[in-house]
């Protein structure tokens, strides 16, 4: 129960006591002559001492949710200061006094996802029931807040990225397979959380990641496409996802993870509201075209992509980096210097400009 209506119940409930004996005790009290009826009287006191009683449990229970909004802020703090063991305690604190605060679920999470400890140990005080890694504690901690809210957005992301963290652990002690498999249920959780929210730039750019690390470049340029559906208008009345993606790529792509979530009855937002505020995370995807582009020695592909980066965003120092390497891949000298020189005069300071011109003293 929300802290915020204990009080008023309370007050209610007093309220409601009072009723009770004014319409119980006959208009003007009872007199010596005609003493009070016994049964009407042990109704009154006996209604009002269950009602005490409740109150005393819903103030009781108030209680307990300011000491945990208390421990709540005092938590954030040892959290600031990377101070993990004295955060979780009282995190700790918060949920054994309101069990339904999801956000103090939701940042235990968090604590285990930075402080990411590998070493396999039992904390039962951290609600371990056999010797655990903060990779698994920070994804109970998050099924926790599920439990309470499922489409609790950001619960996704974060679970996705220590999906995918644990991947390149397990990657870097040599068990692939493993490996694979944990970066599967990243794209999940990233695929969960885009079903709620399309417009995360940081979603698609992470699972386009994961992707990449998988050999998989067609499902990586697939990803950034899918962000780029939705930089005119979020929803698309003249074809799906899937069309628009088929037709940006030049090839037929698969059915897409909650494609539909570009339908209008899902939301009600105009691309003004939001759109204009994100040209530079569109930007960086088309960046990372580029770069997929480049990988493959398709220069033309990414000099057409960090072309469009620069339309939305001009002074895009790395895209303009990349279109001057590109430049002089294919031989166009002239164009790259020139390039050079402009970003020369953006940031003189920038280590990549200054390396550039030292070689050519």
């Amino acid at each position: 129960m929300p802290s915020g209506i204990v009080i008023p119940i309370c007050v209610c409930l007093f309220i409601i006591s009072e009723i009770l004996e004014y319409k119980l005790v006959p208009e003007g009290g009872y007199t010596v002559q005609d003493a009070a009826p016994a049964k009407p009287g042990f109704l009154i006191h006996t209604g009002q001492v269950i009602i005490i009683v409740i109150a005393i449990v819903l103030m009781n229970k108030f209680r307990g949710f300011f000491i945990a909004d208390a421990h709540h802020n005092i938590s954030i703090f040892h959290s600031k200061r990377g101070e993990w063991v004295q955060a979780l305690q009282n995190y700790d604190i918060v949920v054994k006094n309101n069990p339904g605060f999801i956000m103090a679920h939701y940042f235990m999470g968090n604590v285990f996802n930075d402080r990411w400890s590998q070493n396999r140990e039992f904390h039962p005080e951290w609600h371990d029931k056999e010797p655990s890694i903060d990779p698994e504690r920070a994804i109970r901690k998050y099924e926790d807040v599920w439990s309470l809210a499922p489409n609790y957005v950001q619960t996704h992301h974060q679970a996705g990225l220590v999906f995918l963290k644990w991947g390149e652990m397990e990657r870097a002690k040599g068990d692939m397979e493993k490996s694979r498999e944990l970066w599967m249920k990243a794209i999940e959780q990233f695929e969960k959380y885009h079903a709620i929210d399309p417009i995360f730039a940081p979603n698609y750019h992470r699972m386009a990641w994961v992707y990449v690390q998988l050999g998989d470049m067609k499902k990586a340029e697939e990803t950034y496409f899918r962000h780029i559906y939705t930089s005119d208008k979020l929803i698309h009345n003249d074809g799906s996802e899937r069309t628009f993606l088929s037709q940006q790529l030049g090839r037929e792509v698969g059915p897409q993870f909650c494609a539909d979530i570009h339908d209008g009855h899902y939301h009600s937002l105009a691309w003004e509201d939001w759109g204009g505020r994100r040209k530079e995370e569109y930007a960086e995807t088309y960046v990372n075209l580029g770069n997929l582009r480049f990988l493959t020695n398709d220069f033309s592909g990414a000099e057409k992509y960090y072309s469009k980066a620069l339309e939305m965003v001009p002074d895009y120092i790395n895209a303009l980096k990349n279109l001057a390497i590109v430049f002089g891949k294919v031989g166009r000298e002239a164009e790259s210097v020139s390039v050079w020189n402009r970003l020369r005069l953006l940031n003189p300071q920038d280590p990549d400009v200054q390396r550039v011109f030292n070689r050519q003293k």
